[in-house]
């Protein structure tokens, strides 16, 4: 317990390739990996990665933890940036 533990929210997969549904839409996944809990959402509307994000950081604090919130969405950006 207190630990701190990283909400991700990526549009990629662990590949770099986008978040696809089965449906075909694109989705941002919204997710974190603790010790013995964890959970991973895919979302469409901003409104959906708010919620997923609000429940995510509660459950960590039910579990006694910190939650941190890494986007990884803007990393990628920034990083494109410098790879050009």
């Amino acid at each position: 317990m207190n630990k701190i533990v990283e909400i991700e929210i990526s549009d990629n997969d662990f590949e770099g390739k986008p978040n696809i549904l089965y449906t075909g839409e694109p989705f941002t996944s919204v997710g974190f990996t603790a010790s013995i809990y964890g959970m991973a959402s895919p979302c469409i509307t901003k409104e959906e990665i708010k919620d997923s994000i609000e429940n995510a950081k509660e459950w960590i604090y039910k579990e006694g933890d910190r939650p941190i919130i890494k986007d990884l969405r803007q990393e990628i950006r920034t990083l494109d940036k410098w790879c050009k």
